[in-house]
C-alpha cells in the first residue's frame, strides 16, 4: 500500500463565531482557483463548505481534502440554492466565472443572507455592476463585498493607495504589471476573451509606453488596457486619473493602435465561439512548478507625464497561489472584524493597505517606495 499523502499542518483557528454558521463557503471549489482557495482556507484553519454545480466533482474535491469539509450543490442560475449556500457561512468566496455571465446571483445571495462576499474577478464591468447594485444594501447590513480579491487588483489597489499617501499632490497615476511568464488558467483565458469582445475594450484606445520599473525588470514596454484600478479608485478619488498597463514585447506595443480590431474580430459570428472552444480544451491551469517561477512586479507610478519613475512597487511570485491565499486570509480578517468599513469596497478601503501587504511577507510578497 502506498504511504498516505502528507497533509499540511493547520494553523491556529480563527476566533470562534458568535453563531452556528461555518467560517467560509468556497463557491466554484471544483475549479482551478477555487481549489487553491480551499487549500489556503484549510491552512488558515477555517471551517468551510465547498460549493459548486457538480455534485460528483464536489465529492471528489472533498475527498482529496481529507473528507473533513462538507459540500453543497449550488448552480449559478438557481438563486434558492445559492441563498442556501450563502446562509451556511459568514463569508462567501466565489471563484466561479466568467463573472459577468454567472456571478451576479452569487453576490445577491450573499448580500441577501447578510454574508460577507469576496471574489476573484478581474472583469471591470462586473465590478461596476456590483457596486451599483449592492453597495447601499451591503452598507446597511454592515457586511463587506470585495470584488477582485485576487493577486492583481489587491496588490494594484493597495499600491495605488500607498502611493497617494506617499505623494499627496498626485493627480495622475499609472499601474503597470510585469509578469514575464504569463501562463494562465483556463478561466483567465475565457475572461480575457470576453474582455476583448466587450464594448469596454472596443472603446479603449490602447497606448504603448516605456515604463521605468525598479530592477528587475528596468525599462520595459507596456500597453494600456481597461483595468480595474480605475473602477476602484474613482469611488474614493475621482480627482486622480489612472491608467492600467501590462508588459508586452516591443513589437506588440507598436501594434497597440490596432488592438480594437482584434475585438471586432472576436465579435464576428463563429470566431469568438471557436476561440472559446479552443480555450475550453486546454488544461485548467499551470502546474505548481510553473506557478512557482511566475515572478511579478506591480508598479503604481505617480505623475508619469512629469517623468515618472516614482511610486510604490509590489513584488512576489505565484499569482494564482496568492489569489487563493488572499481569499482565505481576507476572509479571516472579516471573521475577526478587522474591516475598516462596510459596503462594496476596494481591498484598500476594506483593510489598511500597508498591513495587508505586510501580512503576506511569509508568502514572499514585499513592497517598497521607489
Amino acid at each position: 500500500m502506498p504511504p498516505a499523502k502528507a497533509r499540511p499542518a493547520r494553523a491556529a483557528k480563527a476566533p470562534a463565531a458568535k453563531d452556528d454558521r461555518l467560517d467560509l463557503a468556497v463557491y466554484g471549489a471544483t475549479g482551478f482557483t477555487g481549489r487553491l482557495a480551499a487549500e489556503a482556507a484549510e491552512r488558515a484553519g477555517l471551517d468551510f463548505i465547498l460549493g459548486g454545480r457538480d455534485e460528483s466533482r464536489l465529492r471528489g474535491v472533498a475527498a482529496e481534502l481529507g473528507g473533513e469539509h462538507p459540500y453543497q450543490v449550488a448552480r449559478h442560475d438557481d438563486p434558492t440554492e445559492l441563498r442556501a449556500l450563502a446562509s451556511r457561512a459568514r463569508v462567501l468566496a466565489s471563484t466561479a466565472g466568467p463573472f459577468a455571465e454567472v456571478g451576479e446571483l452569487a453576490v445577491a445571495a450573499a448580500v441577501d443572507a447578510g454574508t460577507h462576499y469576496l471574489d476573484s474577478t478581474g472583469e471591470v464591468d462586473f465590478m461596476a455592476q456590483t457596486f451599483r447594485r449592492h453597495h447601499e444594501q451591503a452598507k446597511r447590513k454592515g457586511i463587506v463585498v470585495i470584488n477582485a480579491c485576487a493577486h492583481e487588483y489587491v496588490f494594484g489597489d493597495c499600491a495605488v493607495s500607498l502611493a497617494l499617501e506617499a505623494f499627496p499632490g498626485t493627480r495622475e497615476m499609472r499601474v503597470s504589471y510585469w509578469i514575464p511568464n504569463k501562463a494562465i488558467t483556463r478561466g483567465t483565458a475565457l475572461t480575457t476573451l470576453r474582455m476583448f469582445s466587450s464594448p469596454l475594450f472596443g472603446a479603449h484606445q490602447a497606448r504603448p509606453a516605456k515604463v521605468r520599473f525598479p530592477q528587475p525588470p528596468g525599462d520595459t514596454w507596456v500597453v494600456s488596457y481597461p483595468g480595474g484600478e480605475a473602477e476602484l479608485l474613482r469611488r474614493r478619488r475621482p480627482d486622480v486619473s489612472i491608467t492600467t498597463c501590462m508588459d508586452v514585447p516591443h513589437l506588440v506595443a507598436r501594434s497597440a493602435p490596432a488592438m480594437p480590431a482584434l475585438g471586432m474580430l472576436m465579435r464576428l459570428p463563429g470566431v469568438g465561439s471557436a476561440a472559446q472552444r479552443f480555450i475550453e480544451s486546454r488544461p485548467a491551469g499551470p502546474p505548481a512548478d510553473v506557478r512557482a517561477r511566475q515572478e511579478f512586479v506591480i508598479f503604481a507610478e505617480v505623475d508619469p507625464g512629469l517623468g515618472g519613475g516614482h511610486g510604490i512597487a509590489v513584488r512576489g511570485t505565484d499569482p494564482y497561489g496568492l489569489t487563493g491565499e488572499l481569499l482565505a486570509r481576507c476572509a479571516r480578517l472579516l471573521l475577526r472584524g478587522e474591516n475598516q468599513a462596510a459596503g462594496v469596497l476596494s481591498p484598500s478601503e476594506a483593510f489598511p493597505p500597508g498591513p495587508l501587504l505586510d501580512s503576506l511577507a511569509d508568502l514572499g510578497v514585499s513592497w517598497e517606495r521607489v
